[in-house]
Formats: structure tokens, C-alpha cells, sequence
């Protein structure tokens, strides 16, 4: 595992709504193992550089102007790659084809986010086929939790992790205010 919820050299999906940290908070948690990873991004996405984080950007749509430009793309290995957003990867050319050799041929861990589909009954569904987000090795889902005052069962607003796949994962299955603070690294550290 690194960053405590991800599998090493496999392939991590995190997803929620737009706006949960869902980057910031993936980039956080692999610092905290000491990981700089390459943040692949096709969201034009700043707010990592603004929380300090620590990674190597690369603008995935350039990358993926033209098959040249992919095919000539220098791939790294032994490393840990970041897919900011799973839609707009593919919306440019990507494919779960690409993605696949990545972490087999140059033996590299990679992390799709994603966004949860806009549905009135159910936000915990990624917007990506069924066929790939259950074949990946860990499923996590991040969203907001207006928490709970009920006398019985209370609960704290917050940002949480829910774990809804991780193979050979022994922590909560959902981790309150994941990244949050400096509080919560150095508990999942300590895991």
C-alpha cells in the first residue's frame, strides 16, 4: 500500500463531486509516504501548487494532442501517476488500453480520479463504465457529510473517505476528514 488507501503498482480509482479535494487530498496522502507523483492533468487544476503539495505536473492535454506526441511522450517508471479527470482523459484519447501498459510495462502505480454520476438517488456511482471501476484494485469515494445531531447516532460533519474495495486493507472503512489535517496524516500513518 502507499498513502495508506492505495495500491502499489495497481490500478486506484478515487471518486466523489466536484470540489471534495479529491487531487489535493491524493497528493497529500502520497506526500505523507514521501511520493512525489506525476499529476497527468487535464483539468487545468492549480489548487495542488496552492496547498503545497508536492508533484510533477504534466498537461495531459498536450500530451494527448496527437498519437506522435503520446507515442513520443517519455513514460516514467517506478513511479506514481495521477489521472485528473477519468472523463476529460478520455474526452483527449486516453484509454484503460494506455493506462493498463503503464502500470504493467513500466511498472508504475496508477490513480484515476473521477466524478460521481449526477444522480437523484445515488452520488457513490463513478462516472466511468461499471466493467472498469469494479475490475480496479482499490475504489474509494470521497464526499462531503453534512453530519448527524440525532441523539443516537452522531456524526461530525466532514470530508470522508469511504474504502469500498482495497484488498489487503485492515483500517475503518471510512476515514473522517481524510487529509484534512496534519492530525489525520500522522494517524494514517500510524495505522
Amino acid at each position: 500500500m502507499i498513502g495508506n488507501v492505495f495500491v502499489s503498482n495497481g490500478m486506484n480509482l478515487i471518486y466523489g463531486a466536484s470540489g471534495t479535494g479529491k487531487t489535493i487530498s491524493t497528493i497529500k496522502a502520497l506526500n505523507s509516504d514521501g511520493i512525489t507523483p506525476f499529476l497527468v492533468d487535464f483539468d487545468d487544476n492549480l489548487s495542488p501548487e496552492s496547498s503545497n503539495c508536492k508533484f510533477n505536473h504534466v498537461n495531459g492535454s498536450a500530451m494527448f494532442k496527437s498519437k506522435q506526441s503520446l507515442s513520443s511522450a517519455v513514460i516514467p517508471t517506478d513511479s506514481v501517476i495521477i489521472i485528473d479527470t477519468w472523463q476529460l482523459f478520455i474526452t483527449n484519447g486516453g484509454s484503460i488500453d494506455i493506462l493498463v501498459e503503464w502500470r504493467t510495462k513500466y511498472n508504475n502505480t496508477i490513480i484515476i480520479v473521477a466524478h460521481s454520476k449526477e444522480l437523484a438517488t445515488r452520488s457513490d456511482l463513478p462516472d466511468m463504465d461499471s466493467r472498469i471501476a469494479n475490475h480496479m484494485h482499490s475504489k474509494l469515494f470521497l464526499e462531503y457529510d453534512k453530519g448527524s445531531r440525532t441523539k443516537t447516532n452522531p456524526r461530525p460533519a466532514g470530508t470522508n473517505l469511504t474504502v469500498l474495495k482495497l484488498r489487503g486493507y485492515s483500517g475503518d472503512r471510512t476515514i473522517h476528514n481524510w487529509m484534512r489535517t496534519d492530525n489525520d496524516v500522522s494517524a494514517l500513518i500510524n495505522q
